[in-house]
């Protein structure tokens, strides 16, 4: 999601790879604000959820996780995982979890505490551009993975891997696919 309308606001946030969020009214197109995230950070998706419906914002440069406050546009964390690569973000419909995909891992964070409780394996090598998606009922994590044309699938509730890898053919670019319950 390389940008999106936050549902409570209706303000649009648009990462734009050079350190920056762009924050814009989607009702009389102007920009509410631009916020500076660190040095480095090269923001690439976005997503909201948590307890307060955050701003949740990946980077692209150091694999790092913006937290943004909604009603007032500032920043109220950065988590910095274990390593760094490119990646997209997620946050899970249930509200708990947020997906941030790091080269060839994905960190799980609790929106709540904002800590990553576990970093996954999403790739056999350590290529990996990965795509995280969250079934519907929140218990699964489908990661696909852009350099090894496949799909990685998780348990939530064990955080472990669930069967082989998925083969999806060439050129899998997932940021803009949403599953939704019928």
């Amino acid at each position: 999601n390389y940008l999106w309308v936050h549902p409570g606001t209706d303000k649009l946030y648009y990462p734009t790879r050079d350190d920056r969020v762009v924050v814009i009214d989607t009702k009389t197109d102007r920009i509410l604000r631009i916020i500076r995230l660190h040095a480095g950070s090269r923001p690439a998706g976005v997503d909201f959820g948590g307890p307060n419906d955050e701003v949740w914002v990946n980077g692209d440069g150091d694999g790092s996780v913006t937290v943004i406050d909604p009603t007032t546009d500032e920043v109220i964390t950065v988590i910095h995982p274990r390593i760094s690569g490119i990646g997209r973000i997620a946050v899970s419909p249930d509200g708990r979890l947020v997906a941030a995909t790091q080269g060839p891992e994905v960190s799980l964070i609790d929106t709540r505490t904002k800590e990553i409780l576990a970093s996954l394996r999403i790739s056999p090598d350590d290529t990996g551009h990965g795509f995280p998606l969250f079934s519907p009922d929140s218990n699964t994590l489908h990661v696909m993975n852009e350099y090894t044309d496949d799909m990685v699938t998780f348990d939530m509730r064990t955080m472990m891997q669930v069967g082989d890898r998925t083969p999806i053919g060439g050129a899998v670019f997932g940021g803009g696919i949403r599953l939704l319950e019928r």
